[in-house]
């Protein structure tokens, strides 16, 4: 079996860790404090308060402000994370008070810090039983973590496993041809009218003898038939032809 590597669940005991963000001056931070003081935003850089001190997940860079530590979030492994970096348009308030299905959780690296921001469930769906067994490593600490180790295409049995909770976001981090309907097929079983998702698309996944221009378009009009185009976020220079699309079920 080929062996998938993924740097994951590390304590951190041992490592270094910073006691002040370097050259952070209180007048120069360009923080967005919710009342818990859950995540900060430098310019490009984006941390989420640890929600076990001193305990990396990925080898992520640990800093002290405030009082308080935070993880760095590398928007070159998060897709999410280049998206709030590129762009204004991620809802944190959303992050943080919804149960979220997240399609394609990986080992949990966006999840985790997700984890961080969330006081609700995050529905982690992975197919690959390698990845799921990290994920469900993040879960015995990580209350609001729920690994779900199951193709998401089998979008029936998801909504069995989800039970009653109500979903009030989807991110959707799955290449291939199937990605838009999938989502599809996800709002129309499992979501409320109204319901957001971030929609990590791979132009180049889905067809690679018509130009990006001409994919995205294509793609656009089969989600116009379920969704609202909220916005549409170029995700270069951190992954190489991927848009984060903002969505609201009809």
């Amino acid at each position: 079996m080929k062996k998938i590597k993924c740097n994951n669940f590390k304590n951190s005991k041992g490592y270094k860790v910073s006691k002040n963000f370097k050259n952070f001056k209180k007048d120069d931070l360009n923080a967005f404090f919710n009342s818990n003081e859950l995540f900060i935003r430098k310019g490009k850089n984006i941390y989420t308060k640890n929600m076990f001190k001193s305990v990396k997940v990925y080898g992520e860079r640990l800093f002290y402000f405030k009082g308080f530590e935070f993880r760095e979030w590398n928007p070159y492994k998060s897709k999410l994370c280049a998206s709030i970096v590129k762009s204004d348009f991620i809802d944190f308030d959303l992050l943080s008070n919804s149960n979220i299905l997240y399609l394609g959780a990986s080992c949990g690296t966006t999840v985790s810090h997700i984890s961080d921001l969330n006081y609700k469930k995050i529905f982690s769906v992975e197919i690959s039983y390698e990845m799921g067994i990290q994920l469900v490593g993040l879960s015995r600490t990580r209350k609001n973590i729920f690994p779900i180790i199951e193709d998401a295409r089998n979008v029936l049995n998801i909504k069995k496993l989800i039970g009653s909770n109500r979903i009030g976001l989807v991110i959707l981090d799955i290449p291939g041809k199937f990605q838009v309907d999938l989502i599809n097929d996800i709002a129309i079983h499992i979501l409320k009218k109204h319901t957001i998702i971030y929609f990590s698309i791979k132009l180049s996944s889905i067809n690679s003898s018509k130009s990006l221009r001409e994919i995205l378009n294509i793609e656009l009009v089969k989600l116009k038939e379920i969704f609202d185009i909220k916005n549409i976020i170029s995700l270069e220079p951190f992954e190489k032809n991927h848009y984060m699309l903002i969505l609201r079920k009809k």
